[in-house]
C-alpha cells in the first residue's frame, strides 16, 4: 500500500480546495475533473467535504448525493474555513452546516418536514431551526455522501442502481452505514424512492432498524416539485397529472405522521 492511499479524502483534497479560484468554483466541470475519487464506466465519484458527524442527532436526514448547488457551497465553506486557519474538525462542521442540502432545497425540505410534525417531535418551533439555532439535533447526510455524477457530467440520480453498481455500493457501506452507527439514537428519513429502495434493502439484509426509519418522505429537489406541493397540500388532486400517485403520497403521509405521533408519546 503506498503513502497516498493511506491518506483521508480531507488530507488528499484540503490543499487543492484551499486553492481554488472564485471562477474555478463556479466551473462544475473544472471541479468534477479536479476533485474525482473514483469512476467506472457508469458513475464519477467526486470529493464533497461532508464527513462531519453528529452522534447526538435525534434525526437523520437522507438524501441521494450532493448535487452541484450543494457541492459549490459546500466547497466555498471549507475553503473560507481552511483559510481562516479552522482544524480539520471545525473546517468540516462548518462545511457540512452550510452546504448540506443548501438553495432551494432546503426550503422545502423544511417544509415537509414541519407538515408532518417533526418540528413537533424533535421540539423545536420549526425545522428551519435544524440548519441553525437546533443544528445538534439532527444530522443531514446522503446514501452517497460524496457529489456523484453521470460520466457525461450529468448530476446521478438513481441510474445506475446504487445498491448494484460496485462503486456506489461500497460508497453507501463505507460511509452512510458508517454514520448511522455513530448517530445510533437517530431516526432515519430517506428522501425519495431511490433512496427508500437502498433503505429498505439495507434493512431486509439486517443492516439497518426499520423501526429507526419513517419511508415515503417524497424529495425536496426542484424536479419533484409537483409531488412536494401536493405532499405541502399546496396542489390539489385533481389538478395533479398523471405522473403524480396521490393516493401513495396520501398513504405515506399518514403512516410518517402516525409513526412520529407514535414516538412522541415514547421519549
Amino acid at each position: 500500500m503506498n503513502q497516498q492511499s493511506k491518506l483521508s479524502n480531507y488530507q488528499l483534497y484540503a490543499d487543492r480546495i484551499r486553492e481554488l479560484t472564485d471562477d474555478q468554483l463556479k466551473n462544475i466541470d473544472y471541479l468534477i475533473n479536479h476533485l474525482t475519487i473514483e469512476k467506472n464506466d457508469k458513475v464519477r465519484v467526486i470529493y464533497c467535504p461532508f464527513e462531519w458527524q453528529n452522534p447526538q442527532a435525534k434525526l437523520m436526514i437522507i438524501g441521494i448525493t450532493p448535487g452541484p448547488t450543494q457541492l459549490r457551497n459546500a466547497l466555498t465553506a471549507f475553503r473560507s474555513a481552511i483559510r481562516q486557519g479552522l482544524d480539520e474538525q471545525q473546517v468540516l462542521k462548518v462545511t457540512k452546516l452550510a452546504g448540506a442540502f443548501s438553495g432551494d432545497l432546503r426550503i422545502n425540505l423544511v417544509k415537509l418536514l414541519d407538515v408532518v410534525g417533526l418540528h413537533k417531535y424533535a421540539g423545536v418551533p420549526t425545522c428551519e431551526s435544524f440548519f441553525g439555532t437546533h443544528s445538534h439535533l439532527v444530522h443531514t447526510t446522503s446514501l452517497i455522501s460524496n457529489a456523484t455524477f453521470l460520466l457525461d457530467g450529468t448530476p446521478y440520480n438513481g441510474t445506475p442502481n446504487p445498491m448494484k453498481n460496485d462503486l456506489l455500493r461500497k460508497q453507501i457501506f463505507d460511509g452512510l452505514l458508517h454514520q448511522i452507527s455513530v448517530a445510533k439514537d437517530a431516526l432515519l428519513l430517506p428522501l425519495g424512492p431511490t433512496v427508500d429502495k437502498a433503505i429498505q434493502e439495507l434493512c431486509e439484509q439486517g443492516l439497518i432498524d426499520p423501526k429507526r426509519v419513517l419511508f415515503g418522505m417524497p424529495h425536496p429537489g426542484g424536479q419533484n416539485g409537483e409531488r412536494v406541493k401536493y405532499f405541502l397540500g399546496q396542489k390539489k388532486a385533481e389538478i395533479c397529472s398523471i405522473k403524480t400517485n396521490t393516493a401513495l403520497l396520501d398513504s405515506r403521509k399518514k403512516e410518517i405522521m402516525n409513526k412520529i405521533s407514535v414516538l412522541q408519546t415514547t421519549v
